[in-house]
């Protein structure tokens, strides 16, 4: 079986259905998905109470800082 890939947007809606109510089993069942999958986006897209950034945010601004470094550093 193939790796099915989801967008951004879509993994953010996933989340934000999820923040208003519904249960990751509910929303598993819906869309056809496990809800380990569920479980890692809520991870990824949910804002950190004290910085305000989700990971997926800080994962892409550390690749930015660690391309300019090598970027630097030639």
């Amino acid at each position: 079986m193939a790796k099915q890939r989801f967008t951004e947007e879509f993994k953010q809606t996933i989340v934000d259905l999820y923040h208003a109510g519904s249960s990751v089993e509910q929303l598993a069942s819906e869309y056809g998905m496990a809800s380990q999958t569920i479980y890692k986006w809520i991870k990824l897209y949910t804002p950190n109470n004290a910085s305000g950034v989700t990971e997926a945010e800080f994962l892409k601004l550390k690749k930015k800082w660690l391309n300019l470094r090598r970027t630097m550093a030639s």
